[in-house]
């Protein structure tokens, strides 16, 4: 089995008064730790302390991710603060060998850094991940982080197109992608993934509903909207998928709340144990 997650952790410089970084820092760990995630993407991850933090408290973890405003020194180098967000990757090194690691743009140039198309507002980043499993059969993924476009429908729905063109480049290797796409799923930035053959998770396991499929909330002021999802390929099956709810009175983890599958993966022994049923589970 491997078990999926995507967090969006609210950039750690926002002033959100008992819901600033320094005062939730330790619940979003707890999030993360309370579900053990063997991949886990976060949006809106700060390089430097945030990051850094992170990191310290994930240490059985591989980490790759490059600020969407381009790589450091920071801060001197970039003029928004916004510019130090991620979509970094975290994978469980027990399980994983990292085969392939990279990040692109979502713009006409996705080869450079800070570049942005479209009308976006920001910069917006994918960055993924080739990896080997440790454990028979030694099958490869590939996972997929990313954060669109607050701003404009035109760069979300051309960053889709990107991001499934992407993807299906590697269509051989099972694949998981992750994020905040900043769109509910009514619109055809989710079916540009449905159309490509990927699959929601969640809707996996669970009927169509707003109210209960709903991820952003700003820390409880609004009803939960459906904006971060969790698509895979059609070799996975899906277990178990889920919002994670937790809260402590009006203070809570992130913006966000965390979406989470389990995913039993591809059985890819030798062509003689597929055919005797007997090719591992992992």
């Amino acid at each position: 089995m491997i078990k999926v997650m995507s967090f969006n952790l609210r950039y750690g410089t926002a002033e959100d008064g008992i819901n600033s970084w320094n005062s939730r820092r330790t619940m979003a760990l707890d999030r993360i730790h309370a579900f053990g995630p063997d991949l886990l993407g976060v949006q809106e991850c700060q390089a430097a302390e945030q990051l850094e933090y992170v990191q310290q408290h994930l240490p059985g973890y591989g980490c790759a991710g490059v600020a969407r405003g381009g790589s450091g020194p920071w801060p001197a180098k970039l003029v928004n603060p916004a510019d130090l967000e991620m979509t970094a990757v975290f994978y469980r090194l027990a399980m994983f060998t990292l085969v392939e690691q990279a990040t692109f743009w979502l713009s006409k140039t996705p080869a450079v850094a800070g570049s942005k198309s479209w009308g976006s507002m920001y910069p917006r980043t994918v960055t993924w991940v080739r990896l080997q499993s440790r454990q028979p059969p030694f099958a490869e993924l590939c996972f997929f982080n990313t954060h669109f476009d607050h701003f404009s429908w035109k760069a979300r729905r051309e960053a889709a197109k990107m991001v499934c063109a992407q993807m299906l480049t590697k269509a051989a290797v099972p694949m998981i992608v992750v994020g905040d796409f900043n769109t509910l799923k009514d619109y055809g930035t989710y079916n540009t993934f449905v159309d490509a053959g990927f699959r929601d998770a969640y809707r996996q396991l669970h009927a169509p509903d707003r109210k209960q499929e709903g991820s952003f909330h700003d820390y409880g002021r609004t009803a939960p909207m459906a904006i971060d999802w969790i698509f895979v390929s059609k070799q996975f099956e899906v277990v178990e998928a889920a919002i994670d709810r937790f809260h402590a009175g009006d203070r809570y983890p992130s913006d966000h709340y965390p979406v989470t599958a389990v995913l039993r993966c591809p059985h890819q022994g030798s062509p003689a144990d597929q055919a005797a049923g007997t090719a591992p589970d992992c």
